[in-house]
């Protein structure tokens, strides 16, 4: 059996400093990010009406009281200075654009199985697992890219492939197969998406002082929860819209489209934001 060391307390000075809790923006970061998330998502379901802009109206002023509270506060849950880092910001946005993108493929692609081509769920689930395995399958390639040529390379190697995967899926149409249509396009978005998270992540943490490291990776997986919400809000927005009168299969090629569009500030944020120094993966 284990035994584990007696407890003891802690000197004043040591609790001094670990520093005091950011409760103010800790409580306004919260309730902004629900805020958004909440909005976004019901975008599709209440449309763009008065309590949507009211919706979106608080989030933008919890988001300012966040930055207020940041700015005074002793022991700031976010400081302000992580933001110089040019690093990190190229990473984060990298990840708010891909997720973005992305987010509508298992959605919409999990609903063209069922509704169109009468797949069950659990067949459904099955048809999209090729896509997890280029994620694993590629994990290692990306990492071999990062630490060899830097942080660009496998950026772009990761747009181009989710680019071209979403441009296939924009050209399924009705009578198209699972084989021939939807196949190709998640498995090439699959094998792009470690290039991209892989190789954002490393950048955004690989200058990032080593008290700060925790708020940079919650900073950039929060970047990858509001990208995805954002995405699907577009998506599904596009499918109410359209599918009623035309059917899911004739909407999907505008539903990709727009997903390949939001890839075009993932390609100018690799020429601005990943431009100097190189990302170590470990």
């Amino acid at each position: 059996m284990r035994c584990w060391p007696p407890p003891r307390l802690l000197s004043a000075d040591c609790a001094t400093r670990a520093g005091g809790i950011d409760l103010p923006g800790t409580l306004t970061l919260i309730a902004g990010l629900f805020t958004l998330v909440h909005t976004l998502v019901n975008i599709p379901e209440r449309g763009w009406n008065q309590t949507t802009y009211l919706a979106l109206t608080a989030t933008l002023l919890l988001g300012a009281l966040f930055l207020i509270t940041q700015a005074r506060s002793r022991h700031p849950l976010f400081p302000m200075t992580v933001l110089r880092d040019r690093g990190l910001v190229a990473g984060t946005l990298g990840v708010l654009f891909v997720s973005a993108a992305t987010a509508p493929v298992v959605f919409i692609g999990s609903l063209y199985l069922q509704q169109v081509l009468a797949f069950s769920p659990q067949t459904a689930g099955l048809a999209l697992l090729p896509m997890v395995g280029a994620v694993l399958l590629l994990g290692r390639t990306c990492r071999r890219l990062l630490t060899r040529y830097g942080p660009r390379p496998p950026y772009l190697v990761g747009c181009a492939l989710i680019a071209t995967g979403l441009l296939l899926l924009s050209g399924i149409a009705p009578g198209t197969g699972y084989l021939t249509d939807l196949l190709p396009g998640t498995v090439l978005i699959g094998a792009g998406l470690p290039f991209i998270w892989i190789t954002c992540e490393a950048t955004a943490l690989a200058s990032i002082l080593r008290k700060s490291l925790g708020i940079a990776a919650g900073i950039v997986q929060s970047a990858g929860q509001i990208g995805a919400a954002m995405g699907l809000a577009v998506a599904v927005t596009i499918c109410t819209a359209h599918s009623a009168r035309s059917g899911l299969a004739a909407t999907m090629p505008s539903i990709f489209v727009t997903a390949a569009i939001m890839m075009i500030p993932a390609l100018v944020n690799s020429l601005r934001g990943f431009r100097h120094g190189s990302a170590s993966s470990s």
